[in-house]
């Protein structure tokens, strides 16, 4: 192989690892707005009984 064949192959790895970097990050973001949306949910479920009457 040639050097220029290793630079290349090096520039690819280098944006590939870029672009890995890059989906972490947003998946990292992505689940702290998660865990904030579950923190700011209620922590014991809500049970309701509605009658016929009201459902319809």
């Amino acid at each position: 192989m040639t050097d220029t064949t290793e630079e290349a192959r090096a520039a690819r790895r280098a944006r590939h690892d870029a672009i890995l970097a890059e989906v972490a990050q947003e998946e990292v973001e992505a689940a702290e707005a998660e865990v904030a949306e579950h923190a700011s949910t209620l922590d014991m479920p809500l049970h309701l009984r509605i009658d016929r009457e009201l459902d319809t």
